[in-house]
């Protein structure tokens, strides 16, 4: 056994990098399209990330459960802090009604906090995500999430 390891723990905490420049927090991200039409009851992003540095480890999740309209436009979603540089966060993933899935990529301009949100083809091409694309209708059943790393605007 190696000393101060818990092998029955298999999870990092906070205190576990004792650093400044480690952070961890939820965060109220905005959920719209470009035409600021989206509407609901009770906000339905739920998002948190994780900072070491200026690399920043961010979650999102949008439950259209909550939402009561979905707008027009394509969609986007606010990260935490502003990006560095134009860069992609590819892990994202629509689920359709429970039944369908389709692959979702967020791309952020330089000095930006939107993430304007695509789909991916059959044929590989990023398609803005909007109401009616992928499928034909967003509804109260669909939900589309986001993990990734992108680096940062911070001051350490």
């Amino acid at each position: 056994m190696i000393p101060g390891m818990d092998l029955e723990r298999n999870w990092y905490r906070e205190d576990d990098i004792a650093t400044k420049l480690y952070a961890s927090s939820t965060y109220e991200a905005d959920f719209n399209t470009v035409n600021n039409d989206v509407t609901y009851t009770q906000s339905p992003v739920t998002s948190s990330y994780i900072r070491i540095g200026k690399m920043v480890f961010v979650t999102i999740l949008v439950d259209f459960s909550k939402v009561t309209s979905v707008g027009t436009g394509q969609y986007y979603v606010t990260l935490p802090f502003q990006a560095t540089r134009h860069a992609g966060i590819t892990t994202g993933m629509l689920h359709e009604n429970n039944t369908a899935r389709h692959l979702l990529e967020g791309v952020v301009e330089k000095e930006s906090y939107r993430m304007l949100l695509y789909w991916i083809s059959n044929q590989s091409e990023l398609k803005a995500f909007t109401h009616t694309q992928p499928h034909n209708a967003i509804n109260n059943d669909d939900l589309f999430h986001f993990e990734g790393w992108y680096e940062a605007e911070v001051q350490l």
